[in-house]
């Protein structure tokens, strides 16, 4: 496991006038507890936080912000799916600083608490990794559940049907059929929705009606220790440059997966999301590699001012991989689990596509799940 501790703004960033603010943060944390709360159940990220925070802050902060975690335009996402606590906070308490500062009983997600997350805690970590990469995860957990006697693990055996029959749920992959109690899905809403039969209609056009956006990443190495600054990385607004997202400075973050032969530059540049027309506008509808990466080393050279060439590259186009809470996402969820408990589907909702994008909000969800089958 490699961790990585961050500092976020601090005081001295909210008390000082920093580009490309015209004024400290402090004077908008100042007023938002006056503004008055919204009625509305549900709004854009950017809306909410223009309403209560100001223009600035939402187009320079919360708009790169969004493409960061989402590659998704704060314009269109909920700020209730997205950010909860900071729609709670508004809706229970009537401001988030007041929120934040004096929240009320009972709104704290309740604790899973394992060595990991209280080590990730009383250390501070703003972001982790592993040392052989993500699929570390999921081939350890191959690992683990194989040699469990009461657990039998597929692989390479994709699904192509998941249908109700006498209270259960037929499983149909490439290899078997599986007569299932209950199936914990997380597979996309929409690749979900391909594989339940026609009869099930409604579910099929809640769950299909959540989008998703094609990223693509390009890792770049440089010989030598060349950024110009030390930090996680850059992020840019919509207003600054569609197409590219940002760039995360991977040897700063995480120095020990750098190669230990020679000094070098780890980056990763992100681009599309979104805003994918602007990019497929840019290299071509087929996103070639060659142009894709073309386009990142000439984005690190403009905004990092590194010009050497790089010593190596990886060019991939990760297609619909971050799934979209647009607004009114929360009412798609609802229809879901209502059909679900309708139909006495037992199927449960479990990944991305619902309630956090993140691999930390995917294991959470995916616990809080198991419990609440189990108990019932």
């Amino acid at each position: 496991m490699s961790c990585s501790s961050q500092c976020s703004l601090g005081l001295g960033g909210v008390l000082r006038t920093l580009s490309p603010f015209s004024k400290p943060w402090v004077f908008s944390l100042a007023s938002e507890p006056f503004r008055a709360r919204s009625s509305e159940e549900d709004e854009s990220v950017d809306s909410f936080i223009r309403r209560r925070l100001g223009p600035e802050i939402a187009e320079y902060a919360i708009d790169p912000m969004c493409r960061g975690i989402y590659a998704g335009n704060s314009r269109e996402l909920s700020v209730r799916s997205c950010f909860p606590p900071l729609y709670k906070c508004e809706s229970e308490d009537g401001s988030i600083v007041r929120g934040m500062l004096w929240p009320s009983k009972g709104r704290q997600r309740p604790e899973r608490r394992s060595k990991l997350s209280k080590r990730a805690r009383d250390e501070r970590w703003a972001a982790w990794s592993l040392r052989d990469g993500t699929s570390q995860l999921t081939d350890t957990l191959v690992t683990q559940l194989s040699e469990d006697p009461r657990v039998e693990v597929r692989v390479g055996s994709p699904c192509e049907a998941v249908t109700p029959t006498d209270g259960k749920l037929q499983v149909v992959t490439q290899g078997e059929t599986i007569q299932a109690d209950h199936v914990f899905s997380s597979l996309y809403a929409a690749a979900l929705s391909s594989l339940l039969p026609d009869q099930l209609v409604e579910l099929k056009a809640f769950l299909s009606s959540i989008p998703a956006v094609t990223v693509a990443v390009v890792n770049l190495e440089y010989s030598g220790h060349v950024l110009p600054a030390q930090g996680f990385g850059h992020l840019l607004p919509s207003s600054e440059d569609g197409k590219m997202l940002g760039v995360v400075y991977d040897s700063c973050a995480f120095p020990e997966h750098d190669r230990q032969d020679k000094p070098s530059t780890r980056l990763t540049v992100m681009m599309g999301g979104a805003w994918i027309r602007e990019l497929v506008s840019e290299v071509g509808s087929d996103l070639n590699e060659n142009a894709l990466t073309s386009l990142a080393v000439k984005g690190v050279q403009d905004q990092l001012g590194i010009v050497d060439s790089p010593s190596r590259s990886i060019t991939k186009v990760q297609r619909n991989c971050i799934p979209q809470y647009l607004v009114g996402h929360w009412q798609k969820l609802a229809g879901i689990h209502s059909l679900t408990e309708k139909t006495n589907l037992p199927l449960s909702y479990i990944g991305s596509s619902y309630q956090g994008a993140s691999v930390n909000d995917c294991i959470y969800n995916a616990k809080l799940e198991v419990e609440r089958v189990l108990s019932s």
